[in-house]
């Protein structure tokens, strides 16, 4: 026999059954579903799932995601756990600096020059002159991770370089502007929801900024989200769990302290007159019972404060006991780990890294710091489109201003690399197999560069080639009587327990030469 299933909020579907099949018994108004899959079927075993739209279009209006960026910066302003997870994940992404890497190698040297003069002054590169290129990029990480992205309006200086303005957040959003103009979320998309304007608010005025004279900044998890979740919507309720927890007994332990100890009296004792204060003031009239004398009315002196320790003379049936609090408990700790856990496994990082490693052994420190090296190579990879950007526009403004001549190579737009911070999960024990790799072949002087500094391979070949020079002719030598072969000897020996190579004299190659012919 056919039946329909009421579904709340749902046009009815009809289900054919076998007729022998009895129709199963659905409650009113509650919704159902006859799948293989259990975790799509209702139980009175556990709670309702509410997610109330499956268009990732509309999985977060601006109310919740205000209400979001409100609780994160609040758990931010008053906690240690979030406030070091967001800091320390953006010190770990660090920063990026840039290598012209063009076939005008001319170019390349005083693009780079350039570029580093300007941008470490942060008057030049910040119109708010608070950050420079370096630490606009943690400024910009921290923002990611605690509201979800940031704003970067690219503007210029007075003398026409390369300047850019920051806004954050709560200023992007829409003012007196309506969805069916294409405006969500103070962004204008089209229908593939790609951002074209955005309002931003500052004293509740609205600008309008051209999306092609910005960077937005933020890390995407879905197609049809319109601007990114914030990375830590996940961790709200279990953060503020973990501090009103904390709160609640770190005030017991403070009441409790009130009253260090008690006196307990037995029930079929005489009733006893005499109380125990607590300690006088020096100079202070001293009770009887504190002294343990019978109408000793003295006052208290330092010598009866420091030649022996005082007690109070209890009376019969009465005996004193010390209160001892042992909160926080063993089991309410490791709710609280569990709790930091899910923090941090939901922004992709292992607990160790963003708590303790103190209960890690060594092969498990190496694992969590792999791991996290992943999470940061993701990281750099959105950074690296933000600063690629910013470079381009920077050295286009100053061909521009007349300041950088123009390149040689039609494709200098492209002509940069990359190199990111050291790297934290780097074992300076291993550097031995490092340098076998490199030997072999297998390895790079670029990531050794990269990994162990944090520097660019070619900056670091010359700064080395410079420094053997120097001290080669600070002894009496004469450098440009040196063969490339033997300057290249020199700048890099051959490792201790490698065989020396023997690299012939290029003077004396001809004459050599000669002497094998004759034989």
């Amino acid at each position: 026999m056919n039946f329909t299933i009421d579904f709340k909020g749902a046009a009815a579907d009809a289900v054919a059954l076998p007729a022998a099949a009895p129709a199963p018994a659905v409650s009113p108004g509650v919704p159902s579903s006859l799948s293989g899959f259990d975790g799509a079927n209702y139980s009175t075993k556990r709670g309702r799932v509410f997610w109330p739209t499956l268009d990732t279009r509309k999985e977060l209006d601006s109310y919740s995601r205000n209400e979001l960026i409100r609780r994160i910066r609040w758990l931010h302003g008053n906690g240690g756990l979030i406030k070091g997870i967001i800091e320390n994940a953006a010190m770990f992404i660090g920063w990026l600096t840039p290598t012209a890497i063009t076939k005008d190698d001319a170019w390349n040297e005083l693009a780079d020059d350039n570029f580093s003069s300007r941008t470490k002054s942060k008057s030049i590169f910040d119109d708010a002159g608070k950050f420079n290129f370096a630490t606009a990029q943690g400024m910009i990480n921290e923002c990611a991770l605690k509201d979800g992205d940031i704003l970067t309006v690219l503007t210029e200086s007075p003398n026409k370089g390369a300047r850019v303005a920051f806004y954050e957040s709560h200023q992007i959003r829409s003012l007196r502007r309506k969805k069916e103009d294409g405006w969500i979320d103070g962004v204008l998309v089209n229908k593939g929801l790609r951002h074209l304007k955005y309002s931003v608010v500052a004293d509740d005025t609205a600008t309008v900024m051209e999306a092609r004279n910005c960077i937005y900044y933020g890390i995407f998890k879905s197609v049809g989200h319109n601007r990114p979740v914030p990375p830590l919507a996940h961790a709200v309720n279990n953060a503020l769990d973990i501090m009103e927890t904390r709160g609640y007994i770190k005030h017991g332990i403070k009441a409790a302290s009130l009253f260090g100890m008690v006196i307990e009296q037995e029930s079929d004792a005489p009733n006893n007159s005499k109380k125990v204060g607590g300690m006088p003031a020096l100079g202070a009239e001293t009770p009887a019972p504190l002294l343990g004398g019978e109408g000793d009315e003295t006052p208290f002196s330092s010598q009866k404060a420091f030649s022996g320790g005082v007690s109070a003379k209890l009376g019969r049936g009465e005996k004193a006991k010390i209160l001892n609090d042992n909160r926080p408990g063993p089991n309410s700790r490791e709710f609280a780990y569990d709790q930091m856990r899910d923090i941090a496994i939901g922004l992709g990082l292992p607990l160790e890294v963003v708590y303790h490693m103190v209960k890690l052994t060594g092969p498990g420190v190496r694992f969590v710091l792999q791991f996290a090296e992943k999470w940061i190579e993701k990281r750099r990879l959105e950074l690296q489109e933000w600063c690629h950007r910013y470079w381009a526009y920077h050295m286009a403004k100053e061909i521009k201003a007349g300041r950088l001549p123009v390149p040689k190579d039609p494709n200098w737009i492209d002509g940069v690399e990359w190199t990111p911070t050291r790297s934290i999960s780097i074992d300076r024990s291993n550097d031995k197999n490092r340098m076998d790799e490199m030997d072999a072949g297998y390895g790079t002087f670029s990531k050794w560069c990269a990994d162990t500094e944090g520097a660019g391979w070619r900056k670091k070949t010359v700064q080395r080639t410079t420094e053997v020079k120097y001290a080669y002719e600070a002894c009496g030598g004469v450098w440009d009587e040196l063969t490339a072969e033997q300057k290249y000897a020199m700048v890099h020996r051959p490792r201790q327990g490698v065989a020396a190579v023997d690299i012939p004299d290029s003077k004396n190659s001809s004459s050599s030469s000669d002497d094998d012919d004759d034989e």
